[in-house]
């Protein structure tokens, strides 16, 4: 089960399975780059809209998301 895309969240860009202790590093159409903790990020129920991590202009959209795995 995935998010339900609308025309207020678009489309999905990444799908990775994390723990607390990694992060997530994001970045825009417009160059913009963030990372952040997965510990900061809701826990969201099943078939739902999601939670916004990143807010954007709006002609502006992610183009990439991936997992920083903690180094050990």
């Amino acid at each position: 089960i995935n998010i339900q895309c609308s025309e207020r969240n678009g489309d999905v860009v990444a799908v990775d399975s994390v723990t607390d202790e990694d992060e997530v590093m994001m970045i825009s159409q417009s160059g913009i780059v963030i990372r952040m903790p997965c510990k900061g990020i809701s826990i969201i129920g099943r078939n739902t809209q999601g939670v916004r991590l990143m807010k954007l202009d709006e002609k502006d959209k992610v183009v990439s998301a991936t997992k920083i795995a903690r180094e050990e």
